[in-house]
């Protein structure tokens, strides 16, 4: 097999270098977020879960780190208040699909064709692979905060809690502005009727329900 270029796509494990010099073009990837932002497994989750407002496409030419290859083409995208993770993740197929398609074709009748830019490693944020720690809900957290976790995990792996012994897993948070009476103080776990409060929201889950998956809306 003599290739003259590799493509690499949601593949989550770093070539060995007699492969990453196979194609005499080298190895393309399709990265869901704009490098050097975000480098590891979960880029899309970890841009909702910290409050990103924009993320994007990153078409690299792979080399022996972790996503720090230098980058061919980058497509920005704005990450809408309300959208979860599986939606950012299907939305950003598309969008990386594209990419790729216009970076080998600028690769293959470009002249000349475009020229990798080495990413600047001192911007690098990392967006570690996902734990069942990292889905649990803290509810000492600023609502927003929650509700930026819950999205980011919808629908898998599910943000989670417990009550009375039973996990329960958490989808679609409503983050409301001001707190509704009646709701808890930070720290309690106020799963039957508001999912958790601070000075100024809340986020409200769907009252009474005895599911062990809660879904309620999703809107600031």
């Amino acid at each position: 097999m003599k290739p003259d270029i590799g493509v690499v796509v949601a593949y989550g494990h770093i070539l060995k270098p007699e492969l990453l010099s196979l194609p005499p073009r080298g190895m393309v990837n399709v990265h869901p977020s704009l490098l050097p932002g975000l480098r590891g497994a979960a880029p899309v989750e970890w841009a909702i879960i910290r409050g990103h407002e924009s993320t994007g496409i990153t078409i690299m030419q792979l080399d022996a780190g972790m996503d720090s290859g230098p980058i061919l083409h980058q497509i920005p995208h704005h990450i809408d208040a309300d959208v979860t993770g599986g939606e950012l993740s299907a939305h950003l197929a598309e969008v990386g699909a594209q990419a790729l398609i216009e970076t080998l074709s600028m690769m293959e009748q470009s002249d000349p064709p475009p020229q990798p830019v080495p990413q600047n490693d001192a911007r690098a944020t990392l967006a570690p692979k996902l734990t069942r720690e990292t889905a649990r809900v803290d509810w000492t957290k600023d609502a927003r905060e929650i509700g930026y976790l819950i999205r980011g995990l919808d629908p898998r792996p599910g943000a989670w809690t417990e009550l009375s012994g039973v996990e329960i897993k958490l989808f679609s948070p409503k983050v409301m502005d001001p707190p509704f009476p009646g709701t808890g103080a930070p720290g309690e776990n106020p799963v039957r009727r508001w999912l958790s409060r601070d000075r100024d929201r809340s986020v409200q889950g769907p009252g009474r329900r005895h599911r062990r998956d809660l879904r309620g809306t999703a809107r600031r």
